[in-house]
């Protein structure tokens, strides 16, 4: 079963977000503009646009080479998510849409999501991971992104070639 849980802001100042998070969060509350974050945290981010329809996620704009999510869809992937403009599972686009939609509204969004998805090539794995999703003004603020960092609680696991989302595994 996929899963959700949303947590309140006030635990990224507790320490215990895992350190991309946090280092994410440092940034934001520093002013929250893209192009002062470092180039590392870039990196590992996705960005979308600052728009999306009722439960949808917005468009991918950017996926970094070195993001979660590159690593759970494929370099391949995450070089041509301009292109796709969402992940490769509608399922996990549409659980995933809450959290953007908080962003657009202005309202940083702090989560972990269970999820059993699939990739690219229609392979499916199982990921645990901690999220945070913030609205990013550019310089001048008259554009905005939205900006998501993912980072992994527990390492992706590859469900067998024969697994069917019908039945538990």
């Amino acid at each position: 079963m996929n899963t959700v849980e949303r947590f309140n802001l006030s635990l990224l100042e507790s320490g215990r977000a895992q350190p991309e998070i946090a280092a994410v969060w440092k940034e934001w509350r520093q002013g929250g503009i893209f192009s002062d974050f470092s180039l590392s945290l870039k990196q590992r981010m996705t960005l979308s646009a600052g728009h999306a329809q009722e439960g949808s996620s917005p468009a991918l704009l950017s996926v970094g080479a070195e993001s979660f999510v590159a690593k759970c869809f494929g370099p391949d992937w995450a070089r041509s998510a301009i292109v796709q403009e969402e992940t490769p599972d509608p399922a996990l686009e549409r659980l995933a849409s809450a959290g953007y939609h908080s962003a657009i509204l202005n309202e940083p969004n702090y989560d972990i999501m269970s999820v059993t998805c699939r990739d690219e090539n229609d392979r499916w794995m199982q990921l645990l991971y901690e999220r945070l999703i913030v609205p990013l003004p550019l310089a001048g603020g008259t554009v905005r992104l939205i900006g998501c960092m993912t980072a992994p609680i527990a390492p992706i696991r590859w469900l067998p070639e024969q697994y069917s989302p019908l039945i538990p595994d």
